[in-house]
């Protein structure tokens, strides 16, 4: 039933994580020079100066926008599989596994970034980097109220 409590977080996790593939994750901008460092999903973004050509570098930073697209993939999937709800809640332990490893991904490139392109500025983060950790937080009472239905299942299946 697509009406449950779970399907409603697992919706909020595929709406966090497509918002992570499109909002910035980390930027920091030299008020002097007016050069510009921003990381996304997809892309690294680097400013020269303001009259400069932006500059896209997509690999590594790529990886980030893969394990995104495939950890909303996956929560779709676990939507659709509502009578299934053991099966939902294997997609749902991927689902944390993916996602963590993006989170992991996400603070190694802005660590490396705040380390390599401007030392004496500091960067700041952006939305991109807290809608995985509201994915993971959905994800996993998602899998707390998946796991309540297939107990009150259970129990019910003895009764019989």
């Amino acid at each position: 039933m697509l009406q449950r409590i779970q399907s409603l977080f697992l919706g909020i996790v595929v709406i966090a994580m497509l918002a992570t593939s499109f909002f910035p994750i980390w930027s920091e901008t030299n008020p002097e020079s007016g050069e510009y460092n921003q990381i996304s999903a997809l892309y690294y973004k680097h400013i020269p100066t303001t009259d400069a050509p932006v500059e896209h570098t997509g690999f590594p930073y790529a990886i980030i926008g893969i394990l995104t697209f495939a950890s909303a993939t996956v929560a779709f999937i676990a939507i659709t599989k509502y009578k299934n709800r053991m099966l939902q809640m294997k997609l749902g332990l991927l689902n944390s596994l993916l996602m963590l490893v993006a989170l992991g991904c996400i603070l190694w490139f802005t660590y490396q970034g705040e380390a390599k392109w401007m030392p004496e500025i500091r960067g700041g983060y952006q939305i991109g980097l807290f809608m995985p950790a509201i994915a993971v937080l959905c994800n996993s009472l998602a899998n707390r109220f998946i796991r309540r239905d297939e107990k009150l299942v259970r129990s019910v299946d003895r009764i019989r």
